[in-house]
């Protein structure tokens, strides 16, 4: 059942993925609102979000189909939606102070998005940083106190 679900992940991912690739880059909508369901489901909130956010959790339902443990599953996800929820919250918080500004960080790959949609990009690239160190703080603690 659990290989299942993370197939089903990984395809929806993969379709929402390609759906946002092209509503950016031909439509521009990067700030368009998703659906209920990949708010819920995925914590995704605009396209753009979608566009980072989807290939995390390809690779996420890949690596832990392989590893087939329900208990690391519910750990990889769990400490995704908390992070992403904190973040969101201070994000959101901060917003409420700031003043626009130019600064435009280095852009390799995202060339065709605006100044303030490669801010978000760069905030969720830093922010699978932490969901990563996350997990792997969490099973080195797990293996360490199962070796005592």
């Amino acid at each position: 059942m659990l290989r299942i679900v993370l197939i089903l992940a990984a395809a929806i991912n993969l379709w929402v993925f390609l759906v946002a690739l092209n509503k950016i880059k031909r439509d521009h909508k990067f700030y368009d609102n998703v659906n209920l369901f990949l708010v819920y489901v995925f914590g995704i909130f605009v396209w753009g979000d979608a566009l980072i956010l989807s290939p995390f959790f390809i690779a996420a339902s890949i690596i832990l189909y392989i590893i087939n443990n329900a208990y690391l599953t519910l750990g990889v996800f769990s400490a995704y939606h908390f992070l992403r929820q904190g973040f969101e919250v201070v994000y959101w918080f901060l917003q409420q102070f700031s003043m626009k500004q130019e600064f435009r960080p280095p852009d390799r790959f995202f060339k065709f998005l605006k100044t303030d949609e490669l801010h978000i990009i760069y905030q969720l690239l830093n922010f699978y940083k932490t969901v990563i160190w996350l997990v792997v703080m969490i099973i080195s603690f797990f293996y360490f106190f199962k070796s005592l």
